[in-house]
């Protein structure tokens, strides 16, 4: 029976780690939309409200090219399973004011069903 549990905890671990990393950086689109919203065009992490996360680390927030046209990016390297340090999330956000997300980097021992809704391979 251990054989049998003890992975699939480990995989249930490492999906509940990806989705929480995907939720703590949806949630500074609130902050850039905020922004974006009275004119600053060149957001970035200050303007987001991010704090300390024990599952992503460091952030990058890049709306530097104007037109409300940029990335939230988070590498999932704090404290999570080896099987998913080092994905990397990227939310991207179009002109329109679509958001799209994206796993762009996993490592070896990624499976899909780690993937959070919403959110898949490419962008």
């Amino acid at each position: 029976l251990a054989a049998i549990a003890v992975p699939q905890y480990q995989d249930y671990i490492a999906r509940t780690q990806v989705t929480g990393g995907y939720g703590e950086i949806s949630a500074l689109k609130t902050g850039v939309e905020t922004q974006l919203v009275i004119g600053n065009i060149a957001v970035d992490i200050n303007d987001t409200g991010f704090t300390e996360s024990n599952v992503i680390s460091n952030p990058v927030v890049d709306f530097s090219a104007g037109a409300g046209v940029g990335t939230i990016v988070a590498v999932l390297n704090g404290s999570v399973s080896t099987a998913i340090t080092g994905s990397t999330i990227t939310l991207s956000r179009t002109a329109a004011g679509i958001w799209t997300c994206a796993i762009t980097t996993r490592p070896t021992t990624w499976k899909d069903t780690y993937f959070p809704g919403n959110c898949d391979g490419t962008i």
